[in-house]
This record gives C-alpha cells, sequence and structure tokens, in this order.
C-alpha cells in the first residue's frame, strides 16, 4: 500500500508515493505526500496554478489549484459544453500545446513530493485568511477525546445569519463566522470545557477565532453514502436549528491551560478581537520596517545566521525552520503585535517581506474600530458633534486668536529662510565685486548669475527651517494623538506644520519634481523613502506619516494625504507605499492606505482609506524600475538636477533683467545696481511675497505713492511674463531638437520644469482668454480658434497637443502628454477634436483621441490610446462608459432609466438580440396564426367615462394573432397561449396601427419587474422553484396561464400589464385588458391545467402525450377553419379599471402584475366586440411586429425609472421587444440601441447589422457640417487676445500692490525709524497684508461681478462671464499670496462669508480648498461642514447649450463632507451626515447621502 492521487477527469491515476525508492514525506500539519511529480515526466504535467489569474506559481511550495495535462484526461462532460471547456481545455502560458485539466483540488508541490491541501469550494476566508475545513476539522478533533473522529464539520457561515442567533463574530472576520459542529462519543459528557479546548487550539494552530461549536448526538451529521461529511447539509440544519444537539453542556471546574504560540494568552483564553468602547488606534509603533527588523531577528535567533545575512525576499523553509520552530515564532510574533498569529500563517508565508505585509494588515484588521463604517468611527463621529455643538464663544475667539498666532509663525518659517538667502547674496556681490578693477556690467552680470543660487539656498534653507522649527515644535505625537477635534490647541499646531509644508511645496518643492533632491526635500520633513523612488508630485501631506518602498513610482499629481478632517475630527492614519509599487497620475491615497509590493494604482483613482490594496495582477516593472532610475544612484545625477532647477531661475531672473533694460533703454534713465539686483531676485523668487521681502531687503525704502508703486508692479510683472513665454518657446524648441542623444531624458526633464515654471509663474493667469491660446501655440501645440482652455495643468509636452477648434477644457481639466510610471516614461499625442467639453477634474491621458462634439464629463478620463466617439457623452473615472451620442436619436425609454436599470435591460436585450441573430425568429411565440377584421366599440358602456379613442359607437380595423409561447411548433405541449391585438386608427385600412397589445391566457404573471423577469429567464428551474415557495402566487400565476386547448378561440386572454387611460374630464385611471371567447358559456377555466408539481419543466410548457396524435399545428388550422367561416371569431372585448392613487407605494402594488385585481371591487367592462373574418397568409403573418410602446395622450405606457418598481415590466420589455424586432428583420438599428447592447456585459457581434444615419447638425451640404459652438465676432475675439489678458494679469497684479503698498511703507518705516529688525517684522507685515488684500478681493467681488442668481445663466463670451474671469484671476493671486495658507482656518470661513457664502461660523465648519470660492455666492455650509483639500464647489457648469453657463446652489448639510479632490456640481444637496467621498461626483442638482468613487 502506498498513498497516491487521482480523480476520475484523468481517468483516475495521477501520481503515487511507490516503486522510486524514496521515503513518503510528511508535511509539518501532518500531511501525507501523495506521489512525486515531475515537470519532465511524459505520462502526466502537474503544475500549481493561481486559481483566480490562471497564472503558474512560480515559487516552489506555494499553494494553488492543481492542473493536469495527461493523455488520460477525459475530454468533457456530456452534454456539457462550458463546464467542459472550463474543466478539460484550460492552456498555460508558459507550456504552448498543452492542454490542461482544472482538479478543483488545491495542493503544493514540496521537493517533488505533492501534497493535497484541500478543495477550492471548502475554502472560507475569515480575517484574510484562506481557511480550509479539512485542516480545522482535523485539529478539532484532536483537540478532545470526547469527539468522534471523522465526524466533524466546519463551515463558513455569513453574519447576517449568525446575527439572528445572537452569536457575534470578530470585527476583523470578513463577515463570516466560523462554526464547528462535532459528534461527541458515546456516553461521553460534554461540558463547557471542551468547546473551550476546540477554541483555543483552532485559535493556535490556525489564528482564527470560532464564532460557535454545536456538539450534536452521535451518528447525527451529515454524510454522503460514501462517508464524506456533507458541509452544505450541515450548513442548512445549522441555519435552519434542525441539528441534533447534546443537552446543554455541564458547568465544570475550569481548567487552566495555555496556548502553545500565543505567548501574551492568559490561562483558557486565546487573544481575539473585540469591540471596543473607546476611540484607539493600531499600534502605530509597530511599522511594517519594523515587523521586518523583529522577523529578521526571529530568524537569526532560531537557525544562528546573522541578520545583515538574512534576506527579506527569500522563502522562509530555505533557512531550516522546521515545525516546532514554526509554533514558537508564531508564539514570539503574537507577543509582538498583540494580536494572534497562527502557525499556518508563518508556514505558509513566502518571504519575510510577505509575512511582514501579512502581519501589519493583520494589525489594521484587529481595530476595525478605526475603519470608516465601524461603531467606534461612528463614536467619534457622535464625540466630534458634540465637540462642535459645545465650544463655547469664548472658546471659539481663543482659537481664532491662536490661528492668527499661528499665522504669524507660518510666516516666520517661510520669511526667515528668504531674507536670510537675499541678505547672503547681498553680502555675495557687495564683497566680492570692486567696481575700479572691473567692467561696469560686471556687476550686473554677477548678480544676474548668483540670483539663482540665491534661489536655490532659500529653497533648502526653508526646507531646513520648517524641518528644524516647524516638525520639532508643531508635528504631533501621532501615536498618542491619533485624532482631536479642530478646537483644541494639537489641531493648531498641526495645522500650522501642515500649511507650512503644504505652502512651501508649492512655491519651491515644484521645481524639484522627477528628481532625487524631491526625495530628500520629503525627507527632511520626515517621510521614509528609500532609494530609487521616482516623486513627480508634491502633494503629500503629514511627510512623518509616509513611507514609501525601494523603486515606487509618484506620477504626475498624486495626493497621498495621511489625514481626514470629517464632523469636527482630525484624523491620522499612516500610509506605506510598497516596493516596485506605482501609482498614476492625479490618483489618491487616503490616510491608512497599505499598497502591497508591485501595486499599481491607475489614474485618477483612489485607495479606500485603512485597506490593504493587493499587489497588481499584472507582472512587476522591475527591470524598467531600474531603467527609469539607473543614474539616480551616480552623484552627477545630483548635479546635473541641481543645475536644471539652477537653469530655470536663471531664465525667469534673465527675463526680469531684459525687462529692467528695456526699461532703461525706454526711459533713459541711469541703471543702479540695487534694481537690477532686486530685479533679477525678484525673477528668481517670483513668488509676490518674497518679491516684498526682496523689495524691503534691497531696496529698503521707496518714494512712489501707492498708486505708482502698483502701476509699477504690475507693469514689471507683466512684462516679465511676456518675456519668459518668448524665453521659454525659444529654449523649448532648441532643446526639442536631436533628443537622440545619451542625454536625452535630462533634456526632456529639463523643458519639463521650464514649461511647469513658466505656466504656474505667468501663463495661468491668462487661461480663458485667447492669448493662453497662443502661449500654447508658441510652445508648439496645434490649437483651433475659439476655444475656451481654462485653469488646465502644465502641458509638459505642447507639441504632443491637438486642440480643435470650439473645444472647452473646464477648470482644472488635465492633458497629460507624458507621465511617469514603472513602465518608464510613457508619452503620447493628445487631440481634441472640434466642439468638444473636456468636464473640471477630467484626465485626458497619452495617445488618448477625442472625436468631434464629444462631452467626457467631470472627473472622468480618456484612457491611454483610446477614441472616444464622435458625438459621445463619456463619464467615468475606471472606464469611460458612453451614456449617450448626440450624433444619434436617443431613445427616451433609455434615457429615463438608472444605471441599474440600463444595465439590466441591456443585458437581458443582448442575451436575447444574441439568440435572435442565430435564429432570426422571435424568441417567445415564435409561430403564430393571424386573421384580421373589426372592433365595434358598444353604444353605451355602463360606468365607464367619456373617452376620445374608446367612444360608444366607434369602429376600429383589428389584426388578432394567436400563438403558444414556447412549444412554437406543436399545439398539443401544454403551454401559455397568446393573443396578440392590433388596433389601427379609425378609417386607416390597417396602415397606421392605434395600439398594440400583448394578451395571454392567466390573470398574472411570474415576473413583477423587468429584474425578476431577467432572473426568472437565466436562473434554472431548482432556483425558480426557491422563489416560488418564498412567493406561492407566483406558482399559481404560472400554472393558471398553461391550457390544454382544444382551440383558441375558446380561451380567456389577459394582459395583466396597465396601462394609463386619460378621459375627457381629466380623469386618469390604470387599465388591464382582456379578450373572451363570444360565447358566455365559456368560463375562465376553460382548458385550465391541475399542477403536477411546483412549477411546470424547464422548457416551461408539458409535452403532448404519448398517444395524442392530433397534428402539429392543429391550434393554427382550427383558428383558420373558423375564420372563414360565415360567422367568422367573435371576442368581447373588456376593460378593468381603477383610479390612480396619489402615492407612489400603493401605485407599485397596483401595477404588480403577479396579482390580479380583485373583480369584486373592480370588474370587467364590456366595451366592444371584436370580429375577425379575413385570414393573414402565413407570410403576412411572420411579418407582423408588434411595439408595446406605442402609445398616445389618451392611452400611455406607464413609466419607470428603476428595475424595482412593477411599472418596468412593461417599460423595460417594450424596448427589449423593438430591438429585436429590428435585428429579426435586418433593419437599421439606431445608435442608440446598438450602443446600449455594447455597453452590456454580454458580447453580441453586431458588426453585419445595419446603423440607422447620424442625424445632421447644420447644414449637411457644407464640407464642416459642424457649427463651432464657442464661435466669437470680431469684437469679442480682439477683447479675448488683448484686453482680456491685459486685466486678468495686470489688473490683479496692480490691485494686489497697491493693497500691500501700504503695510509695506509701515514695514519700511518701522525699520527705519526705530530700528527694529526687518526679518522680525516682516511676518507681522505679511499676515496684515494678505488680510487686506483678501478684503480687497471681496470688494472686487461684489464691484466686478456682483451676486449671482441661483438658477440663473449667462453666455460664454458675455461681459458678467469676462469681469468673473478678472475676479477669479485677482481671487487666484491672493489665494498664491495669503489666503490659501489660511484654509483651514476660521479667517477662511470669514472671507468666504464676506463673499457671499452662507456659512454658520460657530458650527466648527473646516474648509480646505480654494475651489470652494469658485462661486463664493452659491455655497451654503452648515454646522460642522468640511470641505477637504482641492475639492470643488462649481457654482457654475457649461455643458455646451447655447454657450451658455448655468448657475446654481451647491448646500452642505449639518456634518456633511465632501472629500479631497471631489467636485460638487451646481444643485448638490449633502444632506445632514452625508458623504461625498474623495476623487467622487455630485452630478448637478444630486443629493448626496454616502457617496464613494466609482
Amino acid at each position: 500500500m502506498a498513498p497516491g492521487y487521482g480523480l476520475a477527469e484523468n481517468c483516475v491515476f495521477v501520481s503515487c508515493a511507490y516503486g522510486e525508492g524514496k521515503p513518503v514525506l510528511v508535511d509539518w500539519q501532518g500531511r501525507v505526500s501523495c506521489g512525486y511529480v515531475s515537470t519532465s515526466d511524459p505520462d502526466v504535467d502537474v503544475r500549481i496554478v493561481d486559481p483566480q489569474t490562471g497564472e503558474e506559481h512560480k515559487e516552489p511550495g506555494q499553494e494553488g489549484e492543481i492542473w493536469i495535462s495527461s493523455p488520460s484526461a477525459g475530454i468533457g462532460y456530456w452534454g456539457r459544453m462550458e463546464l467542459s471547456e472550463t474543466t478539460f481545455r484550460n492552456k498555460l502560458e508558459n507550456h504552448p500545446g498543452k492542454r490542461y485539466t482544472r482538479t478543483g483540488d488545491l495542493g503544493r508541490i514540496i521537493d517533488g513530493s505533492l501534497f493535497i491541501t484541500g478543495r477550492i469550494k471548502d475554502l472560507i476566508v475569515v480575517a484574510g485568511r484562506n481557511i480550509y475545513s479539512a485542516d480545522v476539522e482535523k485539529t478539532v478533533e484532536s483537540s478532545s477525546d470526547l469527539l468522534r473522529p471523522g465526524c466533524c464539520a466546519v463551515i463558513g457561515v455569513p453574519e447576517e445569519i449568525l446575527s439572528t442567533k445572537g452569536i457575534s463574530v470578530p470585527d476583523a472576520s470578513d463577515q463570516v463566522g466560523l462554526i464547528v459542529i462535532a459528534e461527541v462519543r458515546d456516553g461521553k459528557p460534554a461540558n463547557k470545557d471542551v468547546i473551550e479546548q476546540i477554541k483555543a487550539k483552532v485559535a493556535e494552530e490556525h489564528g482564527v477565532s470560532l464564532a460557535a461549536v454545536k456538539l450534536i448526538k452521535p451518528r447525527t451529521i451529515s454524510k454522503t453514502t460514501s462517508g464524506k461529511i456533507k458541509r452544505f447539509e450541515c450548513l442548512k440544519q445549522f441555519t435552519d436549528e434542525t441539528l441534533n444537539l447534546v443537552p446543554e453542556p455541564i458547568i465544570a471546574k475550569r481548567t487552566l491551560t495555555r496556548s502553545n504560540t500565543t505567548g501574551t494568552c492568559r490561562e483558557g483564553h486565546t487573544p481575539r478581537p473585540k469591540r471596543n468602547t473607546t476611540i484607539s488606534l493600531p499600534n502605530p509603533r509597530v511599522s511594517y520596517i519594523e515587523i521586518v527588523e523583529f522577523l529578521k531577528k526571529l530568524v537569526s535567533e532560531q537557525t544562528g545566521i546573522h541578520g545583515s545575512k538574512i534576506s527579506t525576499t527569500a522563502n522562509l523553509t530555505s533557512y531550516g525552520i522546521d515545525s516546532i520552530g514554526v509554533v514558537r515564532a508564531a508564539q514570539k510574533l503574537s507577543d509582538f503585535l498583540g494580536v494572534p498569529v497562527g502557525a499556518v500563517d508563518i508556514f505558509t508565508a513566502t518571504s519575510i517581506e510577505d509575512l511582514a505585509s501579512f502581519s501589519e494588515n493583520l494589525l489594521i484588521k484587529s481595530h476595525p474600530q478605526d475603519m470608516r463604517n465601524s461603531d467606534s468611527y461612528a463614536e467619534v463621529e457622535d464625540i466630534s458633534s458634540q465637540l462642535a455643538t459645545e465650544v463655547s464663544l469664548l472658546h471659539q475667539m481663543g482659537i481664532m486668536v491662536l490661528q492668527f498666532l499661528a499665522l504669524m509663525y507660518i510666516s516666520f518659517l517661510l520669511t526667515t529662510p528668504a531674507y536670510l538667502s537675499i541678505s547672503v547674496y547681498m553680502k555675495l556681490i557687495s564683497s566680492n565685486l570692486s567696481p575700479t578693477t572691473l567692467t561696469p556690467w560686471t556687476p550686473y552680470m554677477i548678480s544676474l548669475a548668483f540670483a539663482p543660487l540665491a534661489w536655490i539656498l532659500c529653497i533648502f534653507a526653508t526646507c531646513s527651517c520648517i524641518a528644524l522649527f516647524g516638525n520639532s515644535f508643531l508635528q504631533p505625537n501621532y501615536a498618542l494623538i491619533p485624532n482631536t477635534s479642530i478646537w483644541s490647541l494639537d489641531y493648531i499646531k498641526w495645522w500650522a506644520l501642515y500649511k507650512a509644508q503644504e505652502v512651501s511645496s508649492k512655491v519651491f518643492a515644484v521645481h524639484l519634481r522627477g528628481t532625487i533632491l524631491l526625495n530628500y526635500w520629503f525627507q527632511m520633513f520626515g517621510a521614509k523613502i528609500a532609494s530609487s523612488v521616482l516623486l513627480d508630485t508634491i502633494d503629500i501631506t503629514d511627510p512623518a506619516l509616509v513611507s514609501i518602498g525601494d523603486g515606487a513610482v509618484l506620477a504626475e499629481g498624486v495626493l497621498v494625504q495621511s489625514h481626514e478632517v470629517k464632523n469636527g475630527i482630525l484624523s491620522f492614519r499612516p500610509i506605506r507605499i510598497g516596493k516596485r509599487s506605482s501609482v498614476g497620475p492625479y490618483a489618491v491615497i487616503q490616510k491608512g492606505t497599505v499598497l502591497r509590493d508591485g501595486t499599481e494604482v491607475p489614474a485618477l483613482q483612489v485607495t479606500e482609506e485603512g485597506k490593504l490594496v493587493p499587489k497588481s495582477d499584472k507582472a512587476n516593472h522591475i527591470q524598467k524600475v531600474a531603467e527609469l532610475s539607473k543614474d539616480r544612484d551616480d552623484t552627477n545625477q545630483v548635479v546635473y538636477h541641481l543645475m536644471g532647477v539652477y537653469t530655470v531661475g536663471f531664465i525667469s531672473s534673465l527675463s526680469a533683467a531684459i525687462v529692467y533694460c528695456v526699461y532703461i533703454m525706454i526711459c533713459q534713465t541711469t541703471p543702479t545696481i540695487e534694481h537690477f539686483m532686486f530685479l533679477c531676485i525678484s525673477g528668481a523668487f517670483h513668488w509676490f511675497p518674497l518679491t516684498l521681502v526682496a523689495y524691503a531687503n534691497i531696496i529698503s525704502g521707496t518714494s512712489l505713492s501707492s498708486w505708482s508703486f502698483a502701476v509699477s508692479v504690475a507693469a514689471a510683472y507683466s512684462a516679465h511674463g511676456l518675456i519668459l513665454i518668448l524665453l521659454t518657446s525659444l529654449i523649448n524648441y532648441s532643446l526639442s531638437r536631436n533628443e537622440e542623444t545619451p542625454k536625452a531624458h535630462l533634456k526632456t526633464w529639463l523643458r519639463h520644469r521650464i514649461i511647469v515654471a513658466c505656466h504656474l509663474r505667468y501663463a495661468k493667469l491668462l487661461s480663458g482668454t485667447e492669448a493662453f491660446c497662443i502661449y500654447l501655440r508658441l510652445l508648439g501645440g496645434k490649437v483651433g480658434k475659439y476655444c475656451s482652455i481654462r485653469a488646465i495643468n502644465p502641458v509638459l509636452e505642447p507639441t504632443l497637443v491637438s486642440i480643435g477648434a470650439g473645444v472647452h477644457l473646464g477648470d482644472f481639466s488635465r492633458i497629460i502628454t507624458g507621465f511617469y510610471s514603472s513602465r518608464g516614461f510613457t508619452r503620447g499625442k493628445v487631440e481634441v477634436q472640434e466642439n468638444s467639453i473636456v468636464g473640471s477634474q477630467s484626465l485626458v491621458l497619452p495617445g488618448a483621441t477625442i472625436q468631434n462634439e464629444v462631452i467626457l464629463g467631470a472627473l472622468s478620463f480618456a484612457p491611454i490610446n483610446s477614441v472616444l466617439q464622435r458625438g459621445g457623452v463619456y463619464i467615468g473615472s475606471q472606464t469611460p462608459i458612453m451614456i449617450k451620442n448626440t450624433m444619434h436619436e436617443l431613445d427616451e425609454r433609455i434615457e429615463e432609466m438608472d444605471h441599474k436599470y440600463k444595465k439590466i435591460v441591456g443585458n437581458l436585450a443582448a442575451n436575447l438580440a444574441a439568440t435572435t441573430l442565430k435564429v432570426r425568429t422571435r424568441y417567445f411565440h415564435r409561430i403564430g396564426v393571424s386573421a384580421k377584421g373589426v372592433l365595434r366599440i358598444y353604444e353605451n358602456i355602463k360606468g365607464f367615462p367619456d373617452h376620445k379613442i374608446f367612444q360608444p359607437g366607434k369602429t376600429y380595423p383589428v389584426i388578432v394573432r394567436h400563438s403558444n409561447s414556447l412549444s412554437a411548433d406543436d399545439d398539443a405541449r401544454i403551454d401559455a397561449r397568446g393573443a396578440a391585438l392590433r388596433i389601427f386608427s379609425e378609417n386607416s385600412d390597417c396602415q397606421a396601427p392605434l395600439l398594440d397589445l400583448t394578451l395571454k391566457t392567466g390573470k398574472a404573471f411570474y415576473a413583477r419587474t423587468i429584474s425578476d423577469f431577467a432572473t426568472w429567464l437565466v436562473c434554472g428551474l431548482p432556483a425558480r422553484e426557491e422563489q416560488v415557495k418564498r412567493a406561492p402566487h407566483i406558482r399559481d400565476a404560472v400554472w393558471m396561464s398553461l391550457r390544454n386547448a382544444e382551440t383558441f378561440t375558446e380561451l380567456h386572454y389577459y394582459s395583466n400589464i396597465c396601462r394609463l387611460f386619460r378621459f375627457k374630464d381629466g380623469q386618469e385611471m390604470f387599465v388591464k385588458f382582456k379578450l373572451r371567447p363570444f360565447d358566455e358559456r365559456i368560463d375562465e377555466d376553460s382548458g385550465k391545467v391541475e399542477p403536477i408539481g411546483i412549477l411546470p419543466p424547464e422548457t416551461g410548457a408539458i409535452p403532448r402525450d404519448s398517444k395524442d396524435k392530433r397534428p402539429l399545428l392543429f391550434l393554427a388550422d382550427d383558428f383558420q377553419r373558423r375564420v372563414s367561416s360565415p360567422s367568422g371569431v367573435r371576442y368581447i372585448f373588456q376593460l378593468q379599471f381603477q383610479p390612480v392613487p396619489q402615492d407612489a407605494a400603493t401605485q407599485d402594488a397596483i401595477l404588480d402584475c403577479t396579482k390580479p385585481w380583485d373583480e369584486s371591487k373592480f370588474p370587467y367592462v364590456d366595451v366592444g366586440e371584436v370580429i375577425i373574418n379575413q385570414n393573414l397568409t402565413k407570410e403576412q403573418s411572420e411579418e407582423l411586429e408588434f411595439n408595446p410602446f406605442l402609445r398616445c395622450h389618451e392611452i400611455d405606457v406607464i413609466r419607470a425609472t428603476s428595475a424595482s418598481q412593477s411599472a418596468s415590466i412593461d417599460h423595460g420589455r417594450s424596448l427589449v421587444y423593438e430591438i429585436c424586432q429590428h435585428l429579426r428583420n435586418n433593419e437599421p438599428l439606431p445608435e442608440a440601441w446598438r450602443t446600449f447592447i455594447e455597453q452590456s456585459d454580454v458580447k453580441v457581434d453586431l458588426s453585419g447589422c445595419p446603423v440607422a444615419a447620424m442625424l445632421q447638425k447644420g447644414n449637411p451640404n457644407s464640407s464642416n457640417s459642424s457649427k463651432v459652438t464657442l464661435a466669437r465676432n470680431w469684437y469679442q475675439t480682439s477683447w479675448s487676445v488683448f484686453a482680456q489678458p491685459l486685466l486678468q494679469t495686470f489688473l490683479p497684479y496692480f490691485l494686489l500692490a497697491y493693497v500691500t503698498s501700504g503695510p509695506l511703507s509701515w514695514l519700511l518705516s518701522a525699520h527705519t525709524t526705530i530700528k527694529h529688525p526687518l526679518h522680525w517684522l516682516l511676518p507681522l507685515f505679511w499676515v496684515i497684508s494678505g488680510i487686506w488684500a483678501a478684503l480687497a478681493c471681496a470688494i472686487a467681488k461684489w464691484i466686478l461681478v456682483g451676486k449671482k442668481k441661483d438658477g440663473g445663466s449667462a453666455l460664454m463670451w458675455s461681459k458678467s462671464i469676462f469681469m468673473d474671469t478678472i475676479w477669479q484671476a485677482f481671487k487666484t493671486l491672493v489665494g498664491d499670496y495669503f489666503m490659501e495658507m489660511t484654509s483651514g482656518s476660521t479667517l477662511f470661513a470669514v472671507w468666504m462669508k464676506l463673499m457671499g457664502s452662507e456659512i454658520e461660523m460657530s458650527g466648527g465648519v473646516y474648509v480646505d480648498s480654494m475651489g470652494a470660492v469658485l462661486n463664493p455666492e452659491m455655497v451654503e455650509i452648515e454646522r460642522g461642514g468640511c470641505v477637504g483639500r482641492e475639492a470643488l464647489l462649481f457654482g457654475h457648469i457649461y455643458e455646451g447649450e447655447d454657450g451658455k453657463v448655468k448657475f446654481g446652489k451647491i448646500r452642505i448639510g449639518e456634518g456633511g463632507f465632501v472629500g479631497s479632490r471631489s467636485i460638487s456640481m451646481p444643485g448638490v444637496v449633502v444632506e445632514d451626515g452625508g458623504s461625498l467621498g474623495a476623487l467622487s461626483l455630485a452630478m448637478k442638482e444630486e443629493i448626496v447621502r454616502t457617496k464613494s468613487h466609482n
């Protein structure tokens, strides 16, 4: 005898541990090897494969599904082609030509021996672990002698089932609880110690807690005939409470037992997650790096290998740790973490890194009270709500004073380094230059050359100053203060540090993007950044909480945010980005995120806070990352980057020097070294606060009036910007030539930095004007006429951009021509064609083409190398979905449906369309017999109101078509019978259909909604029977529909579906239709079938009796014979009606077609008589197309917007019918329908179907039929080219300089008269002048813009929009100067209120975004409302309709939350306590309760 492995699908034999003279191995859990396997075996090739991805595991010993390739493999299952395909015909990428059989068994190969670990279907996921029932059952059986061997079942039970039985599960258990059902031995009394021993043993060996243990009587557990445990039957018995339990265990004296693996366990207890009643976080002191170091030390202790020689990526088994060592390691690791870790977790870990990641995730999951939806988190919100209400006015005033002082400190941290750098610059020039020995221009040349060096010195001095005086004094102890109130001193300290880091990064670090210098910048702020990391983003908040692994890449615009303010509470969570991870452009990494090694986060995606992001299924790009940063270790690279930063500063200084030279030439004045030094240093620094610092330091006084000073500053900045654009264009052109050089990537990086600097320093103020389009053209971009390009990002490669005429790029939209990733630098052309719209915060990636007339919605993106089709309206930040096409006629039914409704109907239509394309016939009622005649309305209809169509005495032509529902080709089968009735317009001679009615036998239908109908079609008979058990009336509906008919003409036919009747007197009623035989003796039970089971057979019809010899189509023959008779066929046309109720719930109940109306209350009324006397030919009958959506004002189809509404069965079904009819008859398919089907989950080949013609826009005879939407006349264009840019640059700088001139004069006067050191006065000056600028901005808002009206609109090129654009430029400048530094403070909320926002100042409102003041009077925030970083509150929207901008108010209710970089459109209401997650979009007039990124 020898152990082996086999299965029927491989003709039994696979492997055996016999015949090779090798020992039979046993693994650490006691599993016996099932034989030897070899990759060179020609008979059996065994592979271990990931069952989720279908990729072979490379690491030896990894667990996965066993796949077998062998000549002995079966060819399939009889009659089950789909299952055969997925089981027997699988391929592996590295083994071409072989077909593998999936066994469904899990196993691993260790040293050439095959070990079976379980079945996939027996796998249970609990607390992030893969638990196999068989393994736990073995552990349970060995835990006590009282249990019967082989008579135990371990099952996973959903939390909702356990909660109904009063059983709680640990909060970290993935909503699944492990239940043990075990038999006790005969005559063995059970006590509670047995249960405790079972739980302790399972926790020791598997690291999970049992929810419950059920002891049952001997020989009562469910087994198969072969003795296998029937786990699903055990689950059913547990759910139904039909287990044969032993009597309640006797309470025995507790024995003291000690856990073998969890060293912190007290006697008899295994630590397991419990619901906390206090607010706490996972222990942040145990970081990922600390876990790795602990594990290395642990391995070193057990093996004697020095820690420096232990690799964190090597397999643990390679160090020779035996099973005893594994148990000891589990004990020590449990002690270290304070969370139980099973020995199985250590044994199955592939490396120290893998085990560390698992342990870190286990820590997060073991403290679910910190997760978003936990009870403790709700408790935090409750506390924060109390804090918001209990803060006194005096306390609030005190906080405001502290915030003012914090602003002073921030100003000190930012101005002091600049002051020192400028002082050094002045001393270097004044002490080392001698005018007598040098040429007259030498001082000027040296000043120009040294100015960028002073700027670089300022960059590093600012970083050092914040690290030394900011982090040291302001950084909170994140371990002790994981969350705090916004009314606390800790918040003030954190906020000051946060703002100092944010502002300095936006002003200085932005020029270090893509360099190792940026890594150093954030390392100085406390971030843990490994080598070869490439950062192309500056948006990293709370750097001390961020850890980035080796080789990671963060692309442009990535936001890494370790904090969140919600409902008045500031909370922190660390972020870890693993090795070789790649984060795409403008993604958001939320607090608490853990990115596993090799993870790829796509562009514009958001990670869920507190959630471990798994490793990407895609292959790692380790080599590419190495190529990307291969020079990063070279010290020359640092020098190159410093030279690049110097070049950026030098170009800006040179622009200022040229401006000064032009000024000297024009004014014919004598140049002075002081003025030249000031302009050079101002050009290098450029930021207006530091320009004023340089002015105070170098000029030290002024004789200019405020007006003259303001004009000079505005003229200088405007002229400097123009010169900077010209120089940038020339340098960009020069550097873009001959890029095929060894250092091409450095030239590319330098070009990008120069373009970014030019955009940030000047060009962004031109947004929305034609001058900005000219700027892009100068840089090589192709930009058409009449474009509206708003506040977009700096375009790195303008030569790769093509923008057609009439294009609108919305505020903060992003055109990405290239970005960094783990694959290197990805670049490609971006084309936006005529009249297209790119919404706010949307992203267009390299290679994307947006065709004419496309609308890309807000927060959506065009993927790499994608094509968005002409006229399409696209939304979606993961995959753009075309929701409609404006170039094609729309179907109002589709437009009325919500997303889920569309998905269900689309899938249903696609399924039926696929069948229709194959058979080219109807799906239901395929073969029919038809005849025509008339409907004569009675002269007197009792109880029926006056109706325009069903007027007494009228006569309408009609056609009746009879058919069977499913048994099309055999009338003898017992089936539902149908009668389709077409009513034509009066005197139309059967040409103009008025109404199509589809009726059938039986008073009710088996599906209430379209969702039920789709489910019924796709599910099998067992599932239908389960549904019928829950709703017995559906069984009645099914059986009552079946008829054993002798003739079509002696049956009663019902519509089941309601229509809406509108009468002349204004009444509205729901109406059902019926056809009954003219002979009143034929009652409703004619042909009735008695039920013979729960439901009829799978096909829905009962086969004919074997003794029945009638012809196949005898019913059709009988009908035609009766029609041809002198009397023809006659029916009574009846209506059943009741008034339309007011409330929606009652309406929905009335429309429920599974339940007939009470005929005692609502009897059928005889309305007319149908007389059929002329047969149609078979061909004529086949050509008939019935359209259930035919309607008019007097007889309307009841609409539905949701698949859960009863009206959806008719509303959605009508669309499906029409689509299938067009396909069946090969008629042109409207594009709206084609798109509808193509967006479904069902793949249908529509390539052979004709398409309906596009709608013609404009003059179809012209060469360009599209009218440019944003076309302007000549004076509007002139204004946009000349006047508007001047007003958006000169005027804002003039106003800002004018406002700050007063405080500047005071500063210089104080410094001169009282001899107070300048660097101590600068912070106070900055804060005071900033407040003055904010007041001026508020006043300018009311003067230039006024108050916009909620619900109003304005033309894109109108005066009001021009004035608004000017004010927006001034507001941007004021934000850059000071107010952006105040966001998140009470001062910022006061500023918003001054500009028209409705804000409850005493309610703890938190706003951390300049995007909240785009239209301040359109913003309303109640107490406790929070707006996250860079969130956009759009009080306006441009929808492309006649060039109009529309306005609407945004309301954030009490405790409402708007996450970082989310967008709220006009009319949005965030309800009290509502939450709009990060990177989420609230559409126009949407009501937000809870919404996250999709």
